[in-house]
């Protein structure tokens, strides 16, 4: 990309300097920056501390650990016994009348349990970074 020559352009891409600085009058400028500064520790386990302080908690594994267990739960649920019994009770299969009773059965027990698991699985989802009223930190 060619650069541009401007009067204005006090400090820019010449200089390699982390700031721009912009003339707007004879005695205005405009500095524009954008730093970043890490954590200056020399030891990786107090640099994610530092820097993650809530990520790698045990509360926060505990927490996320189990809304991910009961969504993976779910996903067994829905996949495993809901979908192939509404599959036979929607005629997809073909299914005796007995076998469609079972089948309803099955997948409104395995429905009720998502609806159960549900609740716990949202709170554990938004309770691992902004806290559950029932597990101490």
């Amino acid at each position: 990309m060619p650069r541009i020559a401007n009067p204005n352009v006090l400090v820019g891409f010449d200089t390699a300097d982390d700031a721009g600085v912009y003339r707007l009058s004879a005695d205005l400028a405009l500095v524009q920056t954008i730093d970043f500064f890490t954590p200056i520790v020399d030891d990786p386990f107090t640099f994610g501390a530092i820097a993650d302080p809530q990520g790698h908690t045990p509360y926060y594994l505990r927490v996320i650990g189990t809304g991910a267990w009961l969504g993976t739960i779910m996903l067994f649920n829905v996949w495993g016994i809901i979908w192939p019994n509404q599959k036979k009770i929607l005629g997809i299969v073909v299914a005796t009348d007995e076998q469609k009773a079972a089948a309803r059965k099955s997948a409104g027990m395995a429905s009720r349990v998502n609806f159960l698991l549900s609740i716990p699985m949202i709170m554990c989802m938004a309770g691992a970074t902004h806290g559950l009223p029932f597990i101490g930190r």
